[in-house]
């Protein structure tokens, strides 16, 4: 399913705050997006819970996406990168 799908609308959803949160790709470039508020958006796999720890730890503001791709062994997606399609959902250029 697609990051942003919302079952009741039958269709993705722009959400403010996955637009203004931290992107990382994986080396699949499978999609992560960790909003300030709310659940980590991303393929059920260990690197949600990764990146819960990492953001346990530290308040949103206070991450440095550069650091933390690099141990975790992700991309930062920047803003110029981020793109929204009502059919796709959120997907990176």
């Amino acid at each position: 399913m697609a990051i942003g799908y919302d079952n009741e609308a039958g269709c993705c959803v722009r959400n403010p705050d996955l637009d203004a949160g931290h992107w990382y790709l994986d080396e699949d470039g499978a999609l992560y997006i960790v909003p300030d508020n709310g659940e980590i958006e991303g393929p059920d796999s260990p690197m949600i819970d990764q990146l819960n720890a990492a953001y346990r730890r530290m308040n949103f503001a206070e991450i440095c996406q550069e650091t933390l791709a690099t141990e975790l062994g992700l991309t930062v997606a920047y803003p110029w990168q981020h793109r929204f399609d009502p059919t796709a959902g959120y997907f990176t250029a």
